[in-house]
């Protein structure tokens, strides 16, 4: 295997759907061990991407590699170092989860040698594996699909938007999953439209927009500045005034509030000062950093 420290590397990759540049010139540079949130809005390029990291498209133009391996002439290694979890597989109903892993192991191809049993505790399915696949929860069959994903042992996961229809307790679980995987050392890829969802799992984000990448890095080099005040209270010019005497900037947040530019911890001799000088305060609330607030070209789910 080719000596190399980067799980991705791609320059200027490139992909057409008709006439259409699905991706467009994308260079990133993905060390190993990380968990990249790749976000976007639908359309915005996701899912292309990762088929063309995985092995499972041919770039139209550009170049790239994965852990070394050339994205053009060793497609079939890359395929055998990455795994992609688009969909739920087919499933037969009336067999458990385990049988039905066994099943999709052997039409893979991967026969009686494949570790199922350590693929079903890896997703936390261990105690659910004689259950039938009819009776299982939509996040037990997301599971289980990422268990089928890792049969073969790969260096690099793929996911693409598997928790979009999961109720918030299928999320937990398949987030719980992903940062185990994640702690032993496998690099993820994860691709989704929610910010919050990125801003709470990932150390990474790549944010894509009509086949783009707009920005990239760690999250926390992308959350700039601090926590912020917002401060609901009449008359503003005293919010401001305020604000300005200790050395913080205030903007106007509407509807009758100001966006101090100060630590929670500045509130107490903030509120006691605005009393002081004559304002009423009815709210402060602290508004914590958000890639929807440091990165603006953001078009997708946010509830920041």
């Amino acid at each position: 295997m080719p000596a190399t420290s980067l799980a991705i590397e791609t320059n200027r990759l490139t992909r057409y759907d008709g006439t259409r540049r699905s991706i467009a010139g994308v260079s990133i540079v993905v060390p190993p061990g990380v968990l990249l949130g790749l976000l976007g809005p639908p359309g915005s390029g996701k899912s292309t991407l990762i088929r063309l990291l995985a092995g499972r498209l041919r770039p139209a133009s550009g170049s790239g590699t994965i852990f070394g391996h050339d994205l053009r002439r060793e497609r079939g290694t890359i395929r055998s170092l990455t795994g992609v979890v688009a969909a739920v597989p087919p499933l037969v109903g009336g067999l458990s989860l385990r049988a039905n892993l066994r099943l999709l192991a052997m039409l893979n191809g991967q026969g009686a040698w494949a570790p199922v049993d350590a693929a079903m505790r890896q997703v936390d399915l261990e105690a659910r594996a004689g259950v039938r696949a009819r009776e299982a929860s939509d996040a037990e069959r997301w599971r289980l699909a990422v268990a089928v994903a890792l049969l073969h042992q790969p260096r690099l996961l793929f996911l693409d938007e598997p928790t979009v229809d999961l109720d918030p307790a299928g999320v937990a679980a398949l987030h719980h999953v992903l940062r185990r995987l994640h702690r032993e050392g496998l690099t993820l890829v994860l691709a989704s439209e929610r910010v919050e969802e990125v801003e709470r799992l990932c150390t990474h984000v790549a944010l894509l927009r009509e086949g783009h990448l707009l920005a990239y890095g760690p999250i926390e080099a992308l959350l700039r500045g601090e926590d912020a005040l917002l401060i609901t209270a009449e008359p503003l010019p005293i919010v401001a005034a305020v604000a300005a005497h200790f050395g913080y900037d205030a903007v106007p947040a509407g509807h009758g509030a100001m966006r101090v530019a100060a630590r929670p911890e500045a509130a107490p001799g903030l509120i006691a000062a605005l009393v002081s000088a004559g304002a009423r305060v009815f709210e402060v609330t602290t508004e914590r950093r958000c890639l929807a607030r440091c990165l603006p070209e953001l078009e997708v789910r946010t509830e920041c």
